[in-house]
């Protein structure tokens, strides 16, 4: 299957656990897939109520949640295609983003070794400015996680 087509059967997977469940993974369901290929994918999502901090900006623990589940998803796109476990994740948060600001979420895996994962994401805002900037380490090495081909 097509790196494209197994991480839109992922996402919805997850988008219908996402809408049903009271777990932490709830906070991804307003996230859509624009592209991907082996290696890299790009979402799309609108900044909501739910995802704004008590001064009504993006709260940075979303920022942070987008990076961490993104750029796991870019993971995916390569063999073996699996998600791992994180080691460390580091942000920049460089501007706000306001409720209905539409923000593009682009990541990209910059090293697959046979334990470690190195991946970068960026939030862009609508009008092209970079809100945040992040960098995420996954141990996916042998015992790490389940293959995602048996989860989907």
């Amino acid at each position: 299957m097509a790196a494209l087509e197994k991480l839109r059967k992922l996402l919805m997977t997850a988008g219908t656990r996402a809408k049903t469940t009271e777990r932490f993974d709830r906070l991804m369901k307003k996230v859509d897939l624009l592209s991907c290929k082996e290696g890299k994918a790009s979402f799309k999502m609108k900044v909501e109520e739910g995802h704004l901090n008590g001064v009504g900006t993006l709260h940075g623990g979303m920022t942070a949640t987008l990076i961490d589940n993104l750029t796991t998803l870019a993971i995916l796109t390569k063999p073996p295609h699996q998600s791992g476990v994180s080691v460390d994740m580091s942000i920049s948060y460089l501007r706000p983003a306001r409720i209905g600001d539409e923000i593009v979420i682009n990541t990209e895996v910059t090293k697959l070794g046979q334990s470690l994962a190195f991946t970068s994401a960026e939030l862009v805002h609508q009008d092209g400015k970079i809100i945040a900037k992040g960098s995420h380490t996954k141990y996916v090495g042998e015992r790490a996680s389940t293959p995602a081909a048996e989860t989907v």
